[in-house]
């Protein structure tokens, strides 16, 4: 649809018109200048990358899709052809993605809890394994750390580094999965292991009963294997309020950060959140292109070089009548002589006050 002429004009229409009502601006202000000022993409390129999202969700929940051989004189192009080459143009096409089918875990042998601030603890009893995961994420690149106790003294540690295509979230789940499969492998059984975390979202996210993201489901499998010989409980703890253990897991986690991979990439499954960011990417850098390239709105190309969500922010905190009038100056189409003189109403274009011509 997006492919016929008529149908992009009624879009840009009622795109137009809901930004004059948004900013009063006067009726000759043209659309791609309230669009660039209000930091909004045209709606044909918005609707191609939210299309694009849906056709990834669907590759994530196992939908095939493949390019269609079409007519050479055909001019119309299928939809899927359009989604995957923004797919391709994001380079979110062909990677190994996070997100999967909702998958139930209703088998939940561990047991989460999340206290308040002023009743977390880490305090132990005799033979207990206290087991401390971060995540970090310093300068675009991840890690996570993990060290277990053993009657308050750490037994293990290590750290690891996960690249650049990874989140916090992730990394802190990461962190409990790679100390559950560290006590996995090192045989331990008839425990009472208490696993401490300082992010209630990785908690939260593993004690529900279904999920969306293959990590979880990975690090919940992990989990419900270490329960079968074990005593599981998952603790929420402040980050960053002195506990020896979290100090020591931040620390590893930082140096995980910090670090180099060895091998391939990714390290790990991209979560669905960085892909969703990438085609967000491209539809700011499609809409700042259009509105570089446009023949058109000298004085708001001028006033405004390229899309801002800094300048968005700022006019929609106005009362409506200075919104308008910032809009007014912005674009030139107002109560000036020189657009009164374009549109024929003053038989000069220089302004009795200040004599400008602008």
């Amino acid at each position: 649809a997006l492919e016929v002429k008529k149908n992009i004009e009624a879009l840009y229409r009622a795109q137009g018109r809901a930004c004059r009502m948004i900013t009063g601006a006067p009726p000759s202000t043209p659309f791609e200048g309230l669009n660039a000022f209000l930091c909004l993409p045209p709606i044909d390129i918005f609707i191609r990358g939210e299309a694009a999202k849906a056709t990834r969700r669907l590759i994530d929940v196992g939908v095939a899709f493949k390019n269609t051989r079409t007519f050479r004189k055909r001019t119309v192009v299928a939809h899927s052809d359009i989604c995957l080459s923004v797919l391709e143009s994001c380079d979110c096409r062909h990677v190994l993605s996070d997100g999967v089918a909702a998958t139930l875990i209703i088998n939940q042998k561990y047991n989460v809890k999340v206290v308040a601030r002023k009743e977390a603890n880490d305090t132990w009893k005799p033979n207990e394994l206290h087991c401390y995961t971060d995540g970090s994420l310093l300068n675009g690149l991840s890690g996570f750390g993990v060290c277990i106790w053993l009657d308050g003294t750490p037994v293990a540690s290590f750290f690891q580094h996960s690249g650049a295509s990874s989140t916090v979230f992730q990394n802190e789940v990461l962190a409990i999965s790679s100390c559950t499969a560290e006590l996995i492998s090192r045989n331990t059984c008839g425990k009472v292991i208490f696993i401490h975390s300082d992010s209630q979202a990785a908690l939260m996210a593993l004690c529900r009963t279904t999920t969306c993201s293959c990590t979880v489901l990975d690090c919940a499998a992990l989990l419900n294997t270490l329960a079968d010989h074990n005593t599981v409980n998952l603790r929420w703890i402040p980050g960053h309020s002195g506990f020896p253990g979290n100090e020591l897991a931040d620390s590893l986690a930082k140096t995980g950060s910090a670090g180099t991979l060895c091998g391939p990439t990714p390290a790990v499954r991209i979560p669905s959140t960085v892909i969703y960011s990438k085609i967000k990417s491209w539809v700011d850098n499609m809409h700042r292109a259009r509105w570089t390239g446009t023949p058109d709105c000298r004085q708001s190309r001028k006033a405004v070089p390229h899309p801002s969500r800094g300048l968005r922010k700022a006019l929609l905190v106005l009362n409506r009548t200075d919104l308008r009038a910032v809009c007014m100056a912005l674009s030139g189409h107002g109560c000036f002589t020189r657009h009164r003189f374009l549109q024929g109403a003053t038989r000069s274009e220089t302004c009795p006050f200040c004599s400008s011509d602008v």
